[in-house]
């Protein structure tokens, strides 16, 4: 035997064991290039998957800085309407008594205007009877 491993020979048993682990390890190389290859295509379409995500996530970002944005101008908005509708509120006191007041003058400006004209009813009844009299004597004397 090892003069045959001298020269470089084997047996033949040796061979067909070395064959036979020779195509072992080729169906194994092959069935890694296999799943490498499947495992690269998984790969390649992760890639694509996280790509589209990244994408999704980064318009997601852009709405949700545009929503952020137009929350804070309505925050602002109804601040301000708060403020006017406190500010309304607060003379909404001194409004009512300044209607008080305009009523009371308005019932003030009708009882005057209707004293003004009960005293002018007065004063044309008087004229009719100044005038039915003057007449009266009028005619008295021209007759």
């Amino acid at each position: 035997m090892g003069l045959l491993r001298f020269a470089g020979l084997v047996t033949a048993a040796r061979h067909a064991e070395t064959a036979e682990a020779l195509r072992n390890a080729q169906s194994r190389v092959e069935s890694i290039s296999r799943k490498l290859e499947e495992t690269r295509a998984e790969v390649q379409a992760c890639r694509s998957k996280l790509e589209e995500a990244h994408r999704q996530l980064q318009q997601a970002d852009e709405r949700a800085a545009r929503e952020a944005q137009r929350l804070e101008k309505l925050k602002a908005d109804m601040e301000r309407q708060a403020a006017r509708e406190q500010k309304r509120t607060s003379e909404f006191p001194a409004l009512e008594l300044r209607l008080d007041d305009a009523e009371r003058t308005l019932v003030a400006a009708r009882d005057h205007l209707m004293s003004a004209e009960v005293k002018l009813d007065l004063l044309e009844g008087a004229a009719n009877v100044l005038d039915a009299r003057t007449r009266k004597l009028l005619a008295h004397a021209g007759s």
